[in-house]
């Protein structure tokens, strides 16, 4: 059973009919993991200056892990 939180799996179950509504529009897990990769890198941008210096260990880590799901 789906959780109630994770919304909509497509547009088409909208339930505040938006421009959209009506027409399926899906993430596949290509997609997914593309956005969560694109999300890691931004996190990344963000995190990595304040990370620095304090804790490059930590940022090092966290670009290995990065590059392991690139490659994957």
């Amino acid at each position: 059973m789906r959780s109630p939180l994770a919304g909509p799996s497509s547009l088409s179950e909208d339930p505040l009919g938006g421009p959209l509504a009506g027409r399926t529009l899906s993430l596949t897990d290509t997609d997914a993991a593309s956005a969560a990769l694109a999300i890691n890198y931004a996190m990344l941008e963000v995190v990595r200056p304040a990370l620095y210096g304090k804790l490059p260990a930590a940022v090092s880590a966290f670009e290995n892990g990065v590059a392991a799901l690139e490659q994957t």
